[in-house]
Parts: structure tokens; C-alpha cells; sequence
């Protein structure tokens, strides 16, 4: 007979990974979000604070958080990691599609999708272990956040906490890691514009005068690296009396033309009123809509399930 083997038992014989995850850049109008899962094996979880210092980054010095990221590269066969660069346009588009999707339920997505990373990868070499605790610095409701990420992972215990930065080595392990990766992109999108674009927080004076000096009243922001889901752009658009522009929506386009095919039907129903339906044909059925299929149906119909109806 097969015995199954449980998770508690199976880790016995396999090394035992934590993982900490937080992230860098929520707030910025300019610039990506960073996400970073940062793993290691439990037994080296406690030199992490000893040997390479470390603490929330937010209390950190750039020079220190440099060296001590650059520590991590020398240790590479001890601590690991997996960052996701959530950039800005799709921050953008995801904040301000018709079905609105906010900023937590997009760092839940990436909390949920390194954690899935970090466990596939420790399970195969040169890991051949299993992925046992991981830390997450909050986002929203810590639990509630837990419950979901406890029923996505049954097998992993998790702990969801505010402060988690540093209150747990392993995550302000990561924030270092996610605040270090973040600054280096920011540094390369202000070499690509060649301009000074600061940290990317409004309150940033050499952000706030980029925002400044690269707005356009007609265009307001041509790159795409600002978000423009905030609403410091929107205070600036209105500020600066930007030129209103209204664009045609491809729904509107659908309903204006039901609404000419109703009255073409109307029309139709009113010349056919005399006439008298063949026996056991319903009335209905003599009114047909020719659909042509070649151009595709809007989005919105399609998410929503709604199909074309050709005969009634």
C-alpha cells in the first residue's frame, strides 16, 4: 500500500528555506514599483542582522544600503533573491481600466507570484530544499492578506505583519534589495531623458521641478514612465488648465449603431404589419440582423460574456 507522505515529513529530509518579501516605490508619481523576494536557508537567517547589518532600509543611508546589497552579491551561495519591476505604465493601465484594479490587489499579485518563484526554485538545484516560512511587510488588512495567502500556499506557514521590515531580518533584507533596484532604474530612466528627475515622490524638489519644466499643455507628459493614474498629475493637468480633449468611445460607436439598426427595424416592422405569417412561424422569427463579423466585439462584451445576437 502507498503511504503519502506530509509536508512536515518530507522537510525533515530537505533544507529548510525563509523568505522575506517587501517592496520599494509605492508612492511615486514617477518610476516603477520593486518588489523583491529575498531567501535563504533557515539556519542562516539569524546571521543576516550579524553579518551583513541589516534593517528597514527606509533608516538606512543610499551608501549603506549599497554595500550592503553589494555584500549579498559575495554570498551569493547563501542568500538568494527574485525581484519584480512593476513599471510604470502598467501600474497606469491596470489603475485605470474599466474594471478598476487598485494598487494592493497589484502588489498582492506580486507577493503571490515571487512566492510561487522562490518555492519552484528552491526545490531543484543547487537548492534541493523546500520553502518553510516567508515574511511579508502588509499591504491593506494584514488578515485578511494572510488568509488569502494562506489558502493559495497550505503548505507554507506565513506571516503577514506591519513593520515587517523590521520587526523580520529577512524582509529588511529584501526591502534593501527592492529600494537599491529601484534607485538604480530611476537613475536609468533620468540618463535615458537626460534631465534630473530626483526620487520620483512629489515631494521631491528636483521631482517636483522636473514635473514642472517638462509639462505640455496640450500633451501634458509625453513619457511614459510618469504614472499617470495619480492624482498629482490629474492636480497638475487641471492646475495648468491643460487643453480638454474628448476622445469617441468604441462603445458609444456600438450603441449609436443598435440604435439605427432598432429604428431601420422599426421602419421594417411597420411595412410587414399587413402581412400575415406562414402557420406555426412565430411573428419573431421573420425579422433577421445581418452582423458582419468582421470587425472583433469590444472588450467590454467580451469580459462580460455577452455575445452578438444574429436572429430573434
Amino acid at each position: 500500500m502507498s503511504q503519502q507522505t506530509t509536508p512536515s515529513k518530507r522537510r525533515k529530509d530537505k533544507k529548510e528555506f525563509v523568505c522575506g518579501i517587501d517592496e520599494a516605490g509605492r508612492g511615486p508619481v514617477i518610476g516603477p514599483m520593486v518588489y523583491s523576494a529575498l531567501f535563504c536557508e533557515k539556519s542562516f537567517e539569524a546571521r543576516l542582522k550579524d553579518l551583513f547589518k541589516v534593517a528597514d532600509s527606509k533608516t538606512l543611508t543610499d551608501q549603506t544600503r549599497q554595500q550592503i546589497f553589494a555584500q549579498f552579491q559575495k554570498y551569493k551561495q547563501d542568500v538568494s533573491y527574485f525581484v519584480r519591476i512593476v513599471e510604470a505604465p502598467e501600474i497606469s493601465n491596470k489603475m485605470l481600466q474599466r474594471e478598476k484594479y487598485n494598487l494592493n490587489l497589484i502588489s498582492h499579485d506580486c507577493a503571490i507570484e515571487l512566492i510561487k518563484q522562490v518555492n519552484q526554485a528552491v526545490s531543484k538545484e543547487p537548492y534541493n530544499g523546500t520553502l518553510s516560512e516567508v515574511y511579508i511587510d502588509t499591504v491593506g488588512d494584514p488578515s485578511k492578506y494572510q488568509a488569502k495567502l494562506e489558502e493559495l500556499f497550505p503548505d507554507i506557514s506565513i506571516t503577514v505583519s506591519k513593520k515587517a521590515d523590521s520587526l523580520f531580518p529577512v524582509v529588511s533584507a529584501s526591502s534593501i534589495v527592492a529600494k537599491v533596484t529601484r534607485d538604480e532604474r530611476v537613475d536609468q530612466i533620468a540618463k535615458e531623458i537626460q534631465c534630473k528627475v530626483g526620487s520620483g515622490y512629489p515631494s521631491d524638489p528636483n521631482t517636483k521641478k522636473y514635473l514642472d519644466s517638462q509639462f505640455d499643455n496640450v500633451f501634458g507628459f509625453a513619457h511614459s514612465m510618469m504614472r499617470f493614474s495619480w492624482k498629482t498629475i490629474d492636480n497638475l493637468l487641471e492646475a495648468n488648465k491643460c487643453a480638454v480633449i474628448e476622445w469617441s468611445d468604441e462603445e458609444d460607436e456600438l450603441e449609436d449603431q443598435q440604435n439605427d439598426s432598432d429604428e431601420e427595424t422599426a421602419k421594417g416592422k411597420r411595412k410587414k404589419k399587413s402581412s400575415t405569417p406562414k402557420a406555426n412561424q412565430s411573428q419573431l422569427s421573420q425579422f433577421h440582423f445581418q452582423v458582419s463579423s468582421s470587425k472583433p466585439d469590444h472588450e467590454f462584451f467580451n469580459k462580460r460574456g455577452i455575445k452578438r445576437v444574429k436572429h430573434f
